[in-house]
């Protein structure tokens, strides 16, 4: 009788560990892709897993190309160039929100934080999202747009919270 409930208990471990990689290697193949961007920047997932977010799925976000996010939730709407990535980083609440733009020679600048650089940036952008046109995009759908076209793995966190 101990010999059958010990065989049981074996199958049902290595069962839950089947389940468990196989889940684990769908989110880490999925959510460690990255396209990147002219300006140096990737656009990609904050994390495999979010613990803050409903069903622990990642947000879309720009991630330098260590792997670090810009921001830890979607940038939305976001505007690139190929200098130059600027948008507003959403919170928790709209009161949490921030503006937040990206050039390689100055590194991130929050428009709370230093306005007059920000609106330096934003105007020396030029022309932004060349291929979507006008329009407000977060930064997870410019990534899956361009993912059709081109991705690459990138260096992502395994977990946030």
């Amino acid at each position: 009788m101990i010999g059958c409930l010990a065989m049981l208990v074996i199958i049902v471990v290595c069962f839950a560990l089947l389940v468990a990689s196989w889940f684990f290697y769908i989110y880490n193949f999925n959510f460690r892709r990255c396209v990147a961007l002219e300006n140096g920047l990737n656009l990609g997932y904050n994390a495999v897993f979010d613990l803050r977010a409903e069903y622990f799925l990642p947000v879309g976000t720009a991630k330098l190309p260590n792997g670090m996010p810009l921001a830890d939730s979607d940038i939305s709407p976001v505007y690139y160039s190929g200098t130059t990535l600027y948008g507003r980083a959403l919170g928790e609440t709209s009161a949490t929100d921030f503006w937040l733009a990206w050039r390689a020679d100055t590194g991130l600048v929050l428009r709370d934080k230093n306005p007059r650089l920000y609106e330096e940036l934003v105007a020396d952008a030029g022309h932004t999202n060349v291929k979507f046109g006008p329009g407000h995009f977060s930064a997870w759908l410019v990534y899956l747009e361009l993912a059709e076209h081109g991705e690459h793995w990138c260096r992502t966190r395994l977990v946030t919270w």
